[in-house]
């Protein structure tokens, strides 16, 4: 949980929690990690698997990486469907053939292959003398952990704030919450709404105040 029922009753000076305010911050939790495109609040090692393409440094997706603990390379890995899948003698080495380097600004965190590039597929169509190039389908996979600690702070700020706006706004009915203030700052707000059209508000109901604070933390999607 970004934010708990227990946390917005003593931001809202209320002497304890209901329905209600867990219910708000339930929500507002989800909303955050959709916004994000990942859980902050998560710990542990995770694993992703990915598509490659011929290419040497292949793009991390992840949240702001910590450590890349293993490495794995299997033509046949299929994300792990495989028959044999990802054996022991797929995982690669550290610094022998690969190695990482963490995210530069608006630039994800990526994964360098030592020596050669990263897998790639062919095919050769029915009645087609030449094959085609085609992606090697979660044929790496890749186990780390993730330095969260900065963005759940300010997501739990972010989503405390949301949360708080949510509740005010409710209790004005068809009202708007045109400021609202958190730990000595005053800002203006608006309701927060759900606008499909706005790339903004289109993941929940994260509002434009709170937009700006989690989009230093959002996971990039790679190719859309």
């Amino acid at each position: 949980m970004i934010v708990t029922g227990v946390q917005l009753a003593n931001n809202l000076g209320l002497p304890a929690t209901t329905a209600q305010l867990d219910a708000i911050a339930t929500g507002v939790s989800a909303a955050v990690v959709a916004f994000l495109r990942w859980d902050p609040s998560a710990t542990g090692v995770r694993t992703d698997y990915y598509d490659t393409f011929g290419q040497e440094a292949l793009a991390l997706t992840v949240g702001p990486l910590a450590v890349v603990t293993s490495v794995w390379e299997d033509r046949n890995g299929f994300y792990g469907d495989g028959a044999t899948a990802f054996a022991t003698t797929a995982l690669l080495v550290a610094g022998v053939d690969y190695t990482w380097q963490r995210a530069q600004g608006s630039r994800p965190a990526v994964l360098v292959r030592i020596g050669r590039a990263w897998p790639v597929s062919s095919f050769r169509a029915v009645n087609r003398l030449a094959s085609e190039l085609r992606p090697c389908r979660g044929c790496v996979k890749v186990s780390y952990t993730l330095d969260s600690s900065a963005a759940l702070a300010v997501a739990a700020m972010a989503g405390l704030l949301e949360a708080t706006t949510l509740y005010r706004t409710l209790g004005f009915g068809l009202g708007y919450v045109t400021s609202d203030s958190l730990n000595g700052a005053t800002v203006s707000v608006t309701v927060p709404q759900r606008r499909p059209g706005n790339p903004i508000t289109s993941d929940g109901f994260i509002s434009n105040l709170v937009a700006p604070m989690l989009l230093p933390f959002r996971r990039i999607l790679m190719g859309g």
